[in-house]
Formats: C-alpha cells, sequence, structure tokens
C-alpha cells in the first residue's frame, strides 16, 4: 500500500492540484461557461510553475481519474533481477572482499549476482502432479487396467453395444 508522503510532490503536481482545484469550485458552482476566464488554463499554469504543459497534462488526467498525487507510485518497471536476500548477500560479500584488502571490481559483483540468480534456478524442483502420480502407479500395477476393461466389458455388454456405437474420446474430450 503506498503512503502518503511530500517528497513526491513536484512543482508540476502542485500546479495540477492547484488548477484542478480551481476547475472542481467552477464546476461545484455551475460557472464553467461563464467565467471560464476566472480558470487558468493548463498553458498559463504552465507558464506561471515553469513546467511543461505535458506534465501537468498526465497529472491533471491522473487527479481526474480519482487518483492521489501524495502516494509514492507503485513499483514499475522491469522485476528485480535479484531478490533483497540476494541482495544482502551480495553486499555482505563486497564488504569481506573490502575487509579482506580485496575491493571488488565490477565484474566480480557481476558474476556474483548472475551466480546467485542461476542458483536460485537451479533449485526449482518440478512438483509431480497427483495425475501423474496415479498413471505411474497404473502401469506398475495391472489390476486398475484389467477392473477398467472388465467394467468396459460388462457395460457394452449390458447396453448391447455394437462397434459403430462405440466412440473414441482422448483426454481433451474429441
Amino acid at each position: 500500500m503506498p503512503r502518503p508522503c511530500d517528497k513526491n510532490m513536484t512543482i508540476a503536481k502542485k500546479a495540477a492540484e492547484v488548477l484542478f482545484a480551481a476547475q472542481q469550485r467552477a464546476s461545484q458552482f455551475g460557472r464553467a461557461g461563464k467565467n471560464s476566464a476566472l480558470i487558468p488554463s493548463i498553458r498559463q499554469t504552465a507558464r506561471d510553475y515553469g513546467v511543461s504543459y505535458t506534465a501537468i497534462e498526465k497529472h491533471l488526467c491522473t487527479l481526474r481519474a480519482g487518483g492521489n498525487l501524495r502516494v509514492s507510485p507503485d513499483e514499475g518497471g522491469r522485476p528485480r533481477a535479484i531478490t533483497d536476500a540476494e541482495d544482502a548477500a551480495l553486499a555482505a560479500f563486497v564488504i569481506w572482499l573490502a575487509e579482506a584488502g580485496f575491493p571488488a571490481l565490477p565484474i566480480q559483483v557481476e558474476e556474483t549476482a548472475n551466480y546467485l540468480r542461476d542458483l536460485r534456478e537451479l533449485q526449482k524442483k518440478a512438483a509431480i502432479k497427483p495425475v501423474e502420480i496415479y498413471r505411474k502407479g497404473a502401469e506398475l500395477d495391472p489390476a486398475p487396467i484389467e477392473d477398467f476393461f472388465a467394467r468396459y466389458r460388462a457395460i457394452v455388454r449390458e447396453y448391447d453395444l455394437g462397434p459403430l456405437e462405440i466412440w473414441n474420446a482422448d483426454e481433451s474430450g474429441c
């Protein structure tokens, strides 16, 4: 959950809030058409605050959509290459090298990070699905297969089914 803070309030965000508040007041009192000269334009606000038109427009869109400019933005972009624990391990390794008198070279840090990332991939193990366990057991024990065909023959005899009335269905239902 993002937390409110003022460190993310740039000049463009403040200008957008001022402009949005003016627009809200005008629409609240039904003066949008009559006193539109009292509401500054986006371009005029951008000139007054010394920021770009598009920056104010972007923040205005966020405000109109019901967003809050005072909260920290969600983390976006690409996912991190290493986890926080791996980052801490990498930092400990660099500190250990520095204390030992061998300052870490950038290539050493990169190779260690790659090693930690690859090690995590090696630790992933594929889980066997319950269906697979059942199938493996059926291959080892012929009794369930013989039981299936015995029930199949009984149903064919009971309903007097001929070869034209028996359809083959694979796992996809076709």
